[in-house]
């Protein structure tokens, strides 16, 4: 395989995005749109209603660290289950219908792009600095891993910098790495291809010989 320019790490992305391809063909777009967002409305439900069910669950419990997770896990539990419940009746009528052959072809596009993301994010979080400087060999000479460092600077640069901590300090050298490469390439062409010289500007009016036969026309006519 390193004959054709493919390392380790380029198979384990490929297989983990062919995976995430046929989950997404089996699973169909709508159902597995819906059960992620099943799952993130249940915990912007727990964050906006944490406070209003604290009240409640602290008159019982006294401790109010217990009594903020139960709080918590009971707002978010509730909230899943019936968003579940709701995913799973639209999905179940969309695969009735006869958009379900439509209904796979997105999904096996939304799983590779899910799958792409999550590759990323677990780049971005996962893997330190040093691993980045100097990475294994079996990653090394790898042609997805320039694409997943750029997708994670990307997930990078929507996120705040008190999340990502160290891992920030890491992406903006390869980032810096990455425009020293460019710049030196852009240098090279550059040398390469040399400007062509300007051509000298054309002498304007008469030549001598014009001029000669000129005068003698106007000697002519006089």
């Amino acid at each position: 395989m390193e004959n054709l320019g493919i390392s380790p790490l380029d198979l384990i992305v490929l297989g983990i995005l062919i995976f995430g391809a046929l989950t997404g063909l089996v699973t169909g777009f709508v159902r597995g749109g819906l059960f992620l967002l099943s799952w993130a409305g249940a915990i912007i439900i727990t964050i906006y209603g944490f406070s209003s069910i604290t009240i409640y669950s602290r008159k019982y419990i006294e401790n109010e660290l217990l009594a903020d997770i139960v709080g918590g896990a009971v707002v978010f539990l509730v909230s899943l289950v019936i968003l579940h419940l709701i995913s799973q009746m639209l999905s179940s009528w969309v695969r009735s219908g006869s958009l379900n052959a439509i209904d796979r072809s997105f999904g096996l596009l939304a799983g590779i792009i899910t799958t792409a993301v999550a590759l990323a994010v677990v780049n971005l979080f996962v893997f330190n600095d040093s691993w980045r400087a100097s990475p294994p060999d079996w990653a090394k000479n790898s042609r997805s891993r320039p694409v997943i460092d750029s997708a994670s600077l990307l997930i990078r640069d929507l996120l705040p910098s008190s999340i990502l901590g160290s891992t920030s300090k890491g992406l903006n050298e390869i980032r810096a790495r990455t425009k020293s490469i460019e710049e030196t390439k852009n240098a090279l062409d550059r040398l390469s291809k040399p400007p062509k010289l300007l051509s000298a500007p054309k002498k304007q009016g008469y030549s001598e010989p014009e001029r000669q036969e000129l005068d003698r026309l106007i000697q002519k006519n006089n």
